[in-house]
């Protein structure tokens, strides 16, 4: 049995656990600390960093699923500052980091093949991602926990394949 730890690196970190592919998911949202400095963003890596790596203890899953960062390309609708784009960019590659060094093998999965996957839309809303969770009997509080899941169940899918 495979065990995976879903996450949706963000500001509002949100995670889920699978003991394996057919079990009820823990889940949950890691909240991180407030910054009013674009110059440093060091508490919140360090506090992704810590979080993460409790997880990893307290969970010990085989696989890490990764929401990768959404980066805007073309005429895109939805706008990212340029801090925002870094801090996102940054959490995905602490997240790489500690499971590297914790030795856990970690999946980055497109925030469109997640969606799609999970919704059937490749552009579904965040409402859409809760609505879904909770149509398989997973009550998230918000959709960065359904983003979680969203990502843990396309690993599941993908090691099903192999």
């Amino acid at each position: 049995m495979t065990s995976v730890l879903g996450v949706d690196c963000s500001t509002s970190t949100g995670w889920c656990f699978f003991q394996s592919a057919g079990a009820s998911p823990k889940f949950g949202t890691n909240k991180l600390p407030k910054s009013w400095s674009h110059e440093d963003y060091s508490p919140r890596f360090k506090a992704h960093h810590d979080w993460l790596a409790d997880a990893i203890t307290m969970f010990q899953p085989d696989i890490i699923a990764m929401e990768g960062p959404y980066i805007p390309r073309g005429s895109s609708s939805q706008f990212s500052t340029e801090h925002t784009l870094r801090l996102l960019i940054g959490l995905a590659t602490i997240t790489e980091l500690v499971a590297k060094l914790r030795e856990v093998k970690c999946y980055e999965i497109n925030v469109s093949s997640a969606k799609a996957f999970f919704t059937g839309n490749g552009r579904a809303e965040k409402r859409d991602m809760v609505a879904e969770a909770w149509r398989r009997g997973w009550e998230v509080g918000d959709d960065h926990q359904a983003d979680a899941i969203a990502v843990a169940c396309v690993v599941f899918d993908m090691l099903e394949g192999d």
